[in-house]
């Protein structure tokens, strides 16, 4: 069974992560601490940012430890990723898919803008399913690679 394998680290997403993590954390805590008395409302003021701090170091986690693996598993295709949950396994029918496409979507906030990559699937009966969700992170030389490797994996396994 062939198996490609890539992992999420980049140093970049990793480093802000993790302060912006430690700092909304410790700064929510902090200010736990100091509510002892007041209304109830108030003590609840902290707790978004408490539950963002968390999201944010579960975040640190997936992109230092996760790894997505796509595996042909007779007859579908299947990309799931491991150790850590971010999205559901992915199962497509090799049999239905006609071809492959790299899409780029763009996002612009304040003065900066971002680009994800998703990798998705056209089907034999005309609809486009999501193969690799942008929710992965891959940048665009690496989705290309990506691409063609599930294509010569599709290839071979439709000769054998």
């Amino acid at each position: 069974m062939k198996q490609i394998h890539f992992k999420w680290f980049n140093w970049l997403h990793l480093f802000v992560a993790v302060i912006l993590g430690i700092c909304i954390l410790a700064g929510s805590i902090y200010v736990i601490t100091l509510i002892d008395e007041g209304p109830f409302l108030l003590k609840l003021f902290p707790l978004p940012f408490f539950l963002g701090g968390l999201f944010l170091l579960y975040f640190c986690l997936a992109i230092y430890l996760n790894t997505t693996i796509i595996r042909l598993d007779d007859p579908y295709i299947v990309v799931e990723t491991r150790p850590l949950y971010w999205h559901k396994p992915i199962s497509l029918p090799v049999a239905d898919i006609e071809r492959l496409k790299l899409l780029r979507t763009h996002r612009q906030g304040g003065g900066n803008s971002t680009f994800t990559y998703k990798i998705n699937a056209e089907m034999s009966d005309g609809s486009d399913k999501i193969l690799v969700p942008s929710s992965i992170p891959i940048e665009y030389n690496n989705g290309l690679e990506l691409k063609d490797s599930i294509e010569m994996m599709l290839l071979k396994a439709s000769l054998r």
